[in-house]
């Protein structure tokens, strides 16, 4: 019996060093990868938005809103924009740009702004907002120089609403 249980041995220290090994292969691509990829994601709206008060009149505003998906927190800096497009990216020609906040608004969130997971930001900005016409991707940045995109369609869907509120006024506004 003792003959046998030596000629196993090594057959078993074998196995467990091959386990032990596995173990830490686990534990170093765990601790790569929560500190490279596991940080908060963002969802961004931009949109023209309408509001309504008790005496009935409408406001329209420009607002872009953030929700933290999480896992942890995230502090937004600052509303970014950028104007690409396939030949834009070909020759690494794309522009990119920061829009200020309007500190007068009195619902508007101020920046820099923590955000813990599952909560929001809303930044107000006047409508119509002065957006050129080459500007493709609206967002938010983050101190991990991270960048959050508003979808595509919600920049055309503002276009569109800023041409047809400057079709429907006698007034000149500045809106692409």
């Amino acid at each position: 019996m003792l003959q046998q249980f030596i000629s196993v041995a090594p057959l078993i220290a074998i196995i467990i060093s091959i386990l032990a090994f596995s173990v830490s292969l686990a534990n170093l691509y765990w601790n790569i990868y929560r500190e490279l990829s596991l940080r908060a994601r963002m969802s961004v709206q931009f949109g023209y938005r309408q509001i309504y008060h008790q005496n009935r009149k409408e406001i329209d505003i420009t607002l872009i809103g953030g929700n933290n998906l999480g896992p942890g927190k995230l502090i937004v800096s600052n509303i970014i924009w950028k104007s690409t497009g396939f030949w834009k990216w070909l020759f690494r020609r794309s522009l990119f740009g920061i829009i200020l906040p309007d500190p007068s608004q009195p619902y508007t969130d101020t920046l820099p702004k923590k955000i813990d997971q599952s909560e929001g930001i809303s930044l107000i900005l006047p409508f119509p907002y002065d957006l050129d016409e080459h500007v493709t991707h609206v967002g938010l940045a983050d101190t991990y120089g991270r960048y959050h995109w508003a979808s595509t369609t919600d920049v055309k869907a503002y276009r569109t609403a800023c041409r047809k509120f400057k079709d429907n006024t006698d007034r000149t506004i500045p809106c692409s």
